[in-house]
């Protein structure tokens, strides 16, 4: 349910487009955000979770094609791995391949905005200490960091489970 294949992911491309749609980077999103540009109700931000390798095999080159921006939020603890090692029971197709270091490099190099995604994806809200949180935060963005060779400004929260405590440690 959470796959899109590459075909249809290029016509939705297509289609976004030719309905008006315009993809823009995650720092023209931001400053809309924060009232530092105005607002745009045809702009949209395209972004990826987790960091798998289809998203540089297939979205990468559909994206480029569309001349589209991108945000992928990649979870480090899935580098170099597969998702029948983390779920066994969740990949009955064996399509879960994640990026590895090199192509975390390669996607950024390619023009994805890379944000984080913490370093073993745990829902945050039930992580019963702080210092559990901010390892998983300042981990995952210093490799990020390193990987790419740029900053990450970009987080997503995974499950999107927050609340005001994890809110102000991510801030």
């Amino acid at each position: 349910e959470l796959r899109v294949l590459p075909e249809d992911f290029a016509w939705q491309l297509q289609h976004l487009a030719q309905r008006g749609f315009r993809p823009v980077s995650v720092e023209a999103f931001q400053a809309m955000i924060a009232g530092t540009a105005p607002l745009d109700p045809r702009a949209v931000l395209i972004t990826f979770d987790d960091g798998y390798e289809d998203n540089l095999v297939f979205a990468t080159p559909a994206l480029q094609a569309a001349r589209a921006p991108a945000l992928l939020f990649v979870a480090t603890g899935f580098i170099d791995r597969h998702s029948r090692d983390l779920w066994p029971h969740g990949d009955a197709e064996g399509a879960g391949r994640f990026l590895t270091a090199a192509q975390v490099a390669q996607i950024a190099e390619a023009g994805v905005t890379i944000g984080s995604h913490t370093v073993t994806h745990p829902r945050m809200t039930t992580c019963a200490d702080d210092a559990t949180l901010r390892h998983e935060l300042a981990t995952s963005r210093s490799t990020l960091e390193r990987l790419a060779g740029r900053p990450v400004t970009a987080f997503a929260y995974p499950e999107g489970d927050l609340d005001d405590r994890v809110a102000d440690l991510v801030r």
